[in-house]
């Protein structure tokens, strides 16, 4: 799944997952939800059957996946997503332990919050990619610093994320991808070749240290550097 994830993030690039996070509205999406699923709990019940539950998180998604652009879609931070939103359907959709909580309010709440986590990740990048100013310095070395404060402090926003759960390096990997595009910088065989080399060593559960995230920033910068890159924001 996160290679398929990562080759839909190829063809679209940031830019069009930039450009439709302006466009969320938790509060429509809270109101779809709550619309569609208030008629359909039963009164009087203390759990779901599962043919039930299964039927209204098909209609939850429907909605969802109708009504959120290209920054919901195409990066990974999906409902149901447990290492960004913290949201699994087993155990958070009407079947909470010990005892279900079948309001319909209390389960919209929670859904919207986990879909606002994953935004709130991807709002965090935008703000630091366009925080890099010393990506447009006309000095080298200066440039090669910006970089690589820049993948820093991608992977620190997205250690916060992940809280360093199962696999939260592969959305390390992502948003030093993103951070690459959103500034011009070519992904040449170098440059991923220094992510390999860095960012592959990261491990779920444990966050890295500062000396291993700026490892990675250093190494990313100084092989963008030697084959240059022009920066650039939308």
């Amino acid at each position: 799944m996160r290679r398929k994830q990562r080759e839909r993030i190829q063809e679209s690039g940031w830019e069009v997952i930039q450009r439709s996070l302006d466009s969320y509205q938790p509060e429509r999406i809270a109101a779809l939800l709550r619309e569609y699923l208030t008629p359909r709990i039963p009164s009087g019940v203390r759990k779901l059957d599962e043919p039930l539950r299964e039927q209204l998180r098909d209609g939850v998604e429907a909605i969802v996946d109708a009504n959120l652009g290209p920054w919901y879609h195409e990066t990974g931070v999906h409902l149901g997503n447990e290492i960004i939103g913290g949201f699994c359907w087993c155990h958070r959709f009407f079947n909470q332990k010990p005892a279900p909580n079948l309001n319909v309010e209390f389960n919209v709440q929670l859904m919207v919050d986990a879909i606002g986590r994953g935004h709130a990740w991807l709002s965090a990048l935008d703000k630091a990619y366009r925080g890099a100013e010393l990506l447009e310095d006309p000095d080298e070395g200066i440039r090669q610093l910006g970089l690589s404060d820049a993948v820093v402090r991608a992977i620190e926003i997205t250690v916060d994320a992940t809280a360093t759960e199962d696999a939260w390096y592969g959305y390390a990997w992502d948003a030093v991808s993103w951070l690459l595009q959103a500034r011009g910088v070519p992904a040449n065989h170098e440059v991923r070749k220094a992510m390999r080399q860095t960012l592959g060593k990261f491990e779920s559960w444990v966050g890295p240290s500062e000396d291993q995230t700026r490892a990675a920033g250093d190494a990313v910068a100084l092989a963008a550097v030697k084959t240059g890159f022009n920066a650039r924001y939308p």
